[in-house]
C-alpha cells in the first residue's frame, strides 16, 4: 500500500479519522497494479511533480462500504500542511474510494457486503479469506 504510519480513530458519531504518511514513489507503481490507464497515471504524475518527499495526510468524514462499493464523505482533507479547498474534496475522495474498491477486488475471497462506522467502531459483515497478501 503506498501509505504507512497509518492512525485510525472512530469517533462516536459516526465519523472516522485517518493520518498517516502518503509514500508518492509507491502510489504511482501501485496505480499500474491496479490497472489504471497510463494517461490517468500521467495526469496524477503531473499533480505530484514538484513533490520530492512523501506527504503526511490526515482525513475525517464518514464512509462505508456495501456490496465492495465505497462511500466516502470527507468533511476535511489535509495534504502536507495544506487544507484541500471543498472543490477538490470530492474528487479526492472519490479518487480514494475508486483506489479502495480496485484493491478490495483484487483480493480473492473478499466480499465486503457492509462496513459503517457506528457508535465509535467498525461494523462489518463480510466474507474473508484467511490470509490477505
Amino acid at each position: 500500500m503506498p501509505i504507512r504510519d497509518v492512525q485510525v480513530r472512530i469517533n462516536d458519531d459516526g465519523t472516522g479519522e485517518a493520518s498517516g504518511i502518503l509514500e508518492v514513489s509507491t502510489a504511482i507503481m501501485m496505480a499500474k497494479q491496479l490497472n489504471y490507464s497510463d494517461s490517468d497515471i500521467e495526469k496524477g504524475k503531473s499533480y505530484v511533480q514538484y513533490v520530492a518527499d512523501d506527504l503526511p495526510f490526515y482525513i475525517k468524514g464518514v464512509t462505508s462500504v456495501s456490496n465492495n462499493k465505497v462511500s466516502m464523505n470527507p468533511s476535511e482533507i489535509v495534504i502536507g500542511r495544506i487544507t484541500l479547498p471543498e472543490s477538490l474534496v470530492s474528487p479526492v475522495a472519490k479518487a480514494s474510494a475508486d483506489i479502495i474498491e480496485r484493491r478490495i477486488n483484487q483480493i480473492p475471497g473478499l466480499n465486503v457486503k457492509e462496513l459503517t462506522l457506528e457508535k465509535g467502531a467498525v461494523h462489518i459483515v463480510a466474507d474473508m479469506p484467511d490470509t490477505v497478501k
